[in-house]
């Protein structure tokens, strides 16, 4: 896991990056998310930060009630919104400690847990705004091999508390081609087992820290790695993704 300095730059550079793109298409489509334009993102993404930042003022010890967020306002001002938003969030994040014991919907119940996940919110919601307009950029390497440890080890676990989703009966293998870093990822039982090893797994996938990532989470990437074995393996790990 990265440091909050590490993830408070990453929260700001990409949240900086999501309105730059947005500001000139928010009435396209944004193909990783289906039925969303550029402004639902843009004020999705606002809303997360605004419920992350009063999380995280108030101590809450439940999560914060949805009408307690502030709404969106209409694509006109949701720029302007999101900025705000971005201020709100980087601001009461560094203004924590990260030991700080906090209510969380994950497993570790710490301030740690929502400066991570802002920062990985923003930057897989800056990979939409960019597939939007066709010009997604790579993820920073080590926030890429932190989002595939996320994914893993927070959200999809909790996204399994929510509704049943099964897990592959098949492992997979990643190898990160430009660093080092290796997973993989098996289920025992109703578990995820994810090691961070050189194992054969019952299918493999190498490439880029950036495009394993962004593939695992359904957004671009997958064309761009060598998957070696049975691909639907691969797919059936990405399909857990929410």
């Amino acid at each position: 896991m990265l440091d909050r300095a590490r993830h408070l730059d990453q929260l700001r550079r990409d949240g900086e990056r999501l309105l730059a793109v947005a500001g000139g298409a928010l009435d396209a489509a944004v193909p990783t998310c289906p039925g969303w334009t550029v402004a639902d993102l843009v004020a999705h993404t606002a809303r997360v930060h605004h419920a992350i930042a009063a999380q995280v003022r108030e101590r809450a010890t439940g999560p914060v009630p949805r009408d307690e967020v502030p709404a969106a306002p209409g694509p006109d001002a949701v720029v302007d919104f999101g900025a705000a938003a971005l201020d709100t969030v980087v601001a009461a994040l560094a203004d924590v400690d990260p030991a700080e014991p906090l209510w969380t919907w994950g497993p570790t119940p710490t301030a740690a847990f929502y400066i991570r996940r802002a920062a990985h919110e923003t930057t897989i919601h800056r990979v939409d705004a960019e597939a939007a307009v066709d010009a997604v950029t790579p993820v920073d390497a080590d926030v890429a091999v932190d989002l595939v440890d996320e994914l893993y080890d927070t959200v999809v676990p909790h996204a399994r508390r929510r509704e049943p989703l099964r897990l592959p009966a098949a492992t997979l293998h990643l190898h990160r081609t430009d660093g080092e870093g290796e997973w993989l990822l098996a289920a025992d039982g109703d578990r995820i087992v994810m090691t961070h090893e050189h194992a054969k797994g019952d299918a493999a996938a190498r490439g880029s820290a950036s495009d394993l990532a962004t593939a695992l989470w359904g957004r671009p990437g997958r064309d761009r790695l060598e998957i070696f074995g049975d691909e639907t393996v691969f797919d059936a790990w990405a399909a857990l993704a929410p």
